[in-house]
């Protein structure tokens, strides 16, 4: 039974619009939390030629990336360095409830030896500079997220 004295018009529909810029809004809050990670864990990698932090790079599942940009400057820091393939977001496993991802990004290093740096080996130390450049982002990205749905 229909509640007496409430009356709904509809003068124009925005779903449409609403859906595309929620989309819009995601992908530059997506964007702009990877060139984040990547400027901090630019700066809080361990240095000893600088071809690490000089190799991290991002490449974003609209097909943007600046791998090559990255992998030559740590070459040229580092000839020893091997540089790893490109790692695109097309190519992680993704833990998604549907599967249908239409915004992500991967930041990470190009040179070999990052993921020892990273996380340490049985004869050295971990020296920790994308898990600590991911945690705080959170601190940006979370809320920017929730925000998202306020410009609409």
């Amino acid at each position: 039974m229909p509640a007496r004295g409430i009356s709904v018009t509809i003068r124009s529909n925005r779903i449409q619009e609403v859906i595309r810029n929620l989309g819009n809004g995601v992908e530059r809050v997506v964007e702009q939390t990877a060139s984040d990670i990547q400027q901090r864990a630019s700066v809080i990698a361990p240095v000893d030629t600088s071809a690490l932090r000089n190799s991290i790079y991002v490449s974003n599942l609209n097909g943007n990336s600046d791998y090559s940009q990255h992998a030559a400057q740590a070459s040229a820091l580092n000839p020893l360095a091997q540089i790893t393939p490109e790692v695109r977001p097309g190519q992680v496993i993704w833990l998604s409830g549907n599967g249908n991802i239409t915004h992500a990004a991967v930041v990470g290093p190009c040179v070999h030896y990052g993921v020892y740096q990273e996380l340490g080996t049985r004869f050295m130390g971990a020296q920790p500079y994308m898990i600590p450049s991911i945690l705080a982002a959170q601190n940006t990205f979370i809320p920017d997220m929730v925000n998202i749905g306020g410009t609409l």
